[in-house]
This record gives structure tokens, C-alpha cells and sequence, in this order.
């Protein structure tokens, strides 16, 4: 476990986005989980130059390392409650004591954060279930945003929305990159994580097989090295 950790939080240029590319049950999803707190993780690794290890998701944010399930049904949103109370909630993980209780205060920054974020809703009073998957995804987004990132795992971050929301959410993630957040992500869609990415780590049962500035892959690349992890991935023309 400990070359994951290792591998992604020393790679060059992390303030940049770094995509791990792999197939299902490489290693991509566990390398943020772990690095997110969500799973247990061997050995340590630094963040902001000190030495860090989490126990639990809450750890990891009060570091400012904040990961982004892939399944906003399942760990990433009240559905039941709106788009205003699930990014409220958030905010209680930076605030003061009492602080949270200002509900004014409290509802204006998270119509902002929805804002910034792009949501597209008449009534941010309704339950999220009734949203289209592309406004949950960036409710999700904007929920996870305002726990105060500097460095956000963003783990198959575009899973289910339509492709025209997967753009916007794309250049969203580019802007914050440019802004100096630190970024590492995942995406099933190669052609994406190639947009989005500035370097990318392929992985195959665990092990980093390449790890290079993005405008060296191709889609039929990665997925040579992701699927057999050979060499001669490396050397095609």
C-alpha cells in the first residue's frame, strides 16, 4: 500500500492535475480512499511538509485533503435534503464553535458556492433526489469545495452526468488547478482524464506502470499499459 502513497504525493507538479488511469481493482479508488482517510493505509506521507497519517475522512480534512466519492447516492449527498443543507453541512467542518449557528450567514455562502458551481435549480429549497444527475453531481462538488480543500481527490468525479455537464465540471476543475489547488482525480473516461490531467500515473494490480506528462499518452495507450502493464506500451509509434 505504501507505493501508492508515495507515488501520488510525490509526483511532480501535484498542484497541477494528476490523473490515475486503471482498470477496475487496480488501485486507482484505494490510493484516494486512503489518502482521503476513507481506508486504513500502511507507512505515512507528507502533506504540506509534515508527516500525516488519517484514521478517519475527518482527519484527512482538517489537513485540508478532501476526497469526493464516485457514487453521490452513497456517501456523497442527502438526497432527502436540499442542495442548501448539503453544503451548509459541509461548512460546519471549518467553522468556529457557534459559528454554524448564524443560519443567514450560513445559507448565503453555500447559494454562492451552488453558484460558482454552476447549479442549475429554481427552488435550491427542494430535495436534491428531484435534481438532474449532472446538477447532484455539482452540488456534490460544491459540497465537497466548501470543507476548504488544498489538495481534493476527485475519485470517477463525472460518473452518470451527461456529456454536457461533464464539461462544465471539467473546466471547473481546471480553473480551481490554476487557482493553485492541489488536484488528483480519476475518471473511466480516458479522452476526459486526458483533458483534465496535466500528468498521469497508469496502474495495473496495484503498481504504477507509467508515469508521465499527459501529452505523452493516448486512450489506446493507456489502456495497453492499464491492461497488461508491458513495456511495449512504451514504444509504440
Amino acid at each position: 500500500m505504501y507505493c501508492y502513497q508515495r507515488a501520488v504525493l510525490q509526483a511532480p507538479k501535484l498542484e497541477l492535475p494528476v490523473g490515475l488511469a486503471g482498470l477496475e481493482g487496480s488501485g486507482t479508488s484505494t490510493v484516494l480512499e486512503m489518502l482521503g482517510g476513507v481506508v486504513p493505509a500502511g507507512g505515512a506521507f507528507v502533506v504540506g511538509g509534515k508527516p500525516a497519517h488519517f484514521r478517519h475522512p475527518a482527519d484527512a480534512i482538517a489537513e485540508g485533503v478532501v476526497y469526493m466519492p464516485p457514487d453521490r447516492k452513497k456517501g456523497g449527498l442527502r438526497l432527502e435534503r436540499s442542495p442548501l443543507w448539503n453544503v451548509s453541512e459541509a461548512q460546519v467542518y471549518r467553522m468556529s464553535p457557534f459559528d454554524w449557528l448564524r443560519k443567514g450567514v450560513m445559507r448565503r455562502a453555500s447559494s454562492h458556492r451552488l453558484d460558482e458551481v454552476g447549479v442549475r435549480a429554481v427552488d435550491r429549497q427542494q430535495p436534491v433526489m428531484r435534481f438532474s444527475g449532472g446538477n447532484q453531481q455539482r452540488v456534490m462538488l460544491a459540497r465537497t469545495i466548501e470543507t476548504g480543500p488544498r489538495i481534493l481527490l476527485l475519485n470517477d468525479f463525472t460518473r452518470g452526468v451527461d456529456v454536457k455537464a461533464k464539461a462544465a465540471i471539467h473546466r471547473l476543475v481546471r480553473d480551481m488547478a490554476r487557482a493553485g489547488m492541489a488536484i488528483c482525480l480519476t475518471s473511466s473516461d480516458l479522452d476526459k482524464l486526458l483533458e483534465v490531467a496535466d500528468r498521469v500515473i497508469c496502474m495495473r494490480d496495484g503498481r504504477i506502470v507509467a508515469d508521465e506528462p499527459t501529452d505523452r499518452f493516448t486512450p489506446p495507450r493507456i489502456t495497453t499499459l492499464v491492461t497488461t502493464g508491458g513495456e511495449a506500451a512504451a514504444q509504440e509509434p
